[in-house]
Order: structure tokens, then C-alpha cells, then sequence
């Protein structure tokens, strides 16, 4: 990627630490964003998690995550980015010990937090972080009500890292930056025709391609293309090779 100039935006979970490196070697050459969940709402409860447990440090923590009956990694990808910020915000010298499903006679040590996925059906992704203590219980959830999230949030993640310079960046720098769907121009005659062609509808029926843009990730989509041939049309040398998903967005 580095030789063509190509930014990538990855969002695959379950690598190793060989393969964490070699992606963080890639950066020193080539502009990377790396997250385990692209949905603006796990970003917003990743924080929330954080403000809650700096706040109530002592509290009991159960992470929970549940999907659907094809997943292969477990815990995903985004319960073990929930783990790795509990142990952040607690700022203790050693992590706490993750004990994944209990069996038997199994009574709760002090610094251990529960881990538990879930698979079934055709759930797109529940993560639920609770905390007990003091008399109370608190619950932090997210359950995503579609895939189409995740295709919006990488549409804006491709949007936003177009054209930056090498490095690894985190989907947080995405939302700080404020990307949003809100900022495509208005001449998108062209991007609709290629929602046309992508969806298989015609614009003449009801299902046309102006009703879908009322979908975040069309809306997105309209966006990135029209980025692309910004930087594009900016740097001409700057090869960009888009990948447009077909199916579960």
C-alpha cells in the first residue's frame, strides 16, 4: 500500500500480537485507522463506560456481548476494546483477571471482571457493560439495530483518512473531527446513479435511489465517493482503490 500511496481503513477483529505489529510497522509508511467497531454509538458508550468506571473504581464489572450464530471470534473484538478501556479507567498497576463464563464452584475474586459471549440467530451485535456495588446496579448497552451502522461509520472513517499523512489513527479521531454524512455537496447526480447501479432499483419506482438516501450509509456514500475525487483531483499521483460492500450493510 505504502509504494501505491493508499490509505486503509481496517476493521477485522481477532488478530494476534505478530499481526498487531506488523499493522502498527505499516503505519510508519502508509495512513491507517484501526478500530474494532465503526458504529458512532459504541464509540459514545466506550466513553460513557470510561466516566463510569474512573468514577466508581471498586465496583464489580460483568461485560457481556452477544451475536450472531456465525461469529467466530469470542470475545469480539469490541467486548476486549470494552475490557482494555475498564483497565485504563481503573489505572491499576496489573490488569484485572477476565474470567470468561464461571462453572462450578466458582466464588468472585476481588479484581476479576466476567466475560460472557453469546451467539445466536442473526443478532448484529449487543454489548452490555454492568456494574454492581453499594446497593445499586448500573447497566451500559448497546444493541445495534443493523449492520448498516458499521458500513456507515468505515464510510466515514475512508472519508476522513483520505489524503493523511502515515500513521495509525483510531475512529475517535473521526468523531472529534466531527465527519458526518451532513457534508457531501449538493451535485450528486453521479453518486446516485452509482447507489442505482449498487442497489439494483431504478429511479423511476418507488424503491428509487433518493428514498434510500434517507439510509445513513447511502448518505455516506455520496460522501466518500465525492472525497475521493477531491484528493484525487487534488493529487494526482494518489491511487485510491475503493471497496464498495454488496451485502450486509
Amino acid at each position: 500500500m505504502a509504494d501505491r500511496d493508499i490509505a486503509a481503513v481496517i476493521g477485522t477483529t481477532g488478530y494476534d500480537d505478530a499481526q498487531h505489529s506488523m499493522i502498527s510497522s505499516l503505519s510508519d509508511t502508509t495512513a491507517i485507522l484501526k478500530a474494532s467497531n465503526f458504529s458512532r454509538g459504541i464509540a459514545a458508550l466506550r466513553r460513557a463506560v470510561t466516566e463510569a468506571v474512573s468514577t466508581l473504581p471498586s465496583y464489580d464489572i460483568e461485560v457481556t456481548e452477544t451475536h450472531h450464530n456465525g461469529k467466530r471470534d469470542a470475545p469480539s473484538g469490541t467486548a476486549v476494546t470494552l475490557l482494555d478501556d475498564i483497565d485504563t479507567a481503573r489505572d491499576e498497576t496489573e490488569s484485572a483477571t477476565r474470567v470468561h463464563g464461571r462453572v462450578g464452584d466458582t466464588p468472585r475474586s476481588e479484581s476479576e471482571i466476567g466475560v460472557h459471549a453469546r451467539r445466536a440467530g442473526d443478532i448484529a451485535g449487543e454489548h452490555e457493560v454492568l456494574m454492581a456495588g453499594g446497593d445499586e446496579v448500573i447497566e451500559l448497552t448497546h444493541r445495534a439495530g443493523s449492520r448498516g451502522i458499521f458500513a456507515a461509520g468505515a464510510l466515514d472513517a475512508a472519508t476522513w483518512i483520505a489524503g493523511r499523512p502515515p500513521s495509525q489513527y483510531d475512529f475517535d479521531a473521526v468523531l472529534d473531527a466531527g465527519a458526518n454524512s451532513d457534508e457531501y455537496t449538493e451535485d450528486s447526480s453521479w453518486a446516485l446513479n452509482l447507489i442505482s447501479i449498487l442497489s439494483g432499483s431504478s429511479t423511476t419506482t418507488t424503491n428509487s435511489p433518493q428514498k434510500q438516501l434517507t439510509q445513513p450509509y447511502m448518505k455516506r456514500l455520496i460522501h466518500f465517493w465525492q472525497r475521493l475525487n477531491l484528493v484525487i483531483s487534488e493529487q494526482p499521483n494518489q491511487q485510491v482503490i475503493p471497496l464498495v460492500p454488496r451485502d450486509g450493510m
